[in-house]
């Protein structure tokens, strides 16, 4: 539901991040590992709303104006072959 003056009220609020990343495959040894980076800017997101804290527990805190992201992980064989 939006309110009269505009805003969105209780679990219709969200956020819409923008972002640049780069992924990649290696090898370490004979393992191939995939990794990747990535930052996003959050170009709209919801305030805090202090009264939401007060009254319930579904309180969802404002998120940060930037995300940083790494990750690894190794392939392995499939077992189901």
């Amino acid at each position: 539901m939006v309110s009269i003056e505009g805003e969105p009220e209780g679990k219709e609020r969200f956020t819409v991040p923008i972002g640049l990343g780069d992924f990649g495959l290696l090898k370490i040894g004979a393992m191939p590992v995939r990794w990747g980076i990535e930052a996003q800017y959050y170009i709209l997101k919801p305030g805090p709303d202090a009264d939401d804290a007060l009254r319930n527990d579904s309180y969802i805190p404002s998120p940060p104006n930037w995300n940083k992201t790494f990750c690894i992980g190794p392939f392995t064989m499939n077992p189901f072959k």
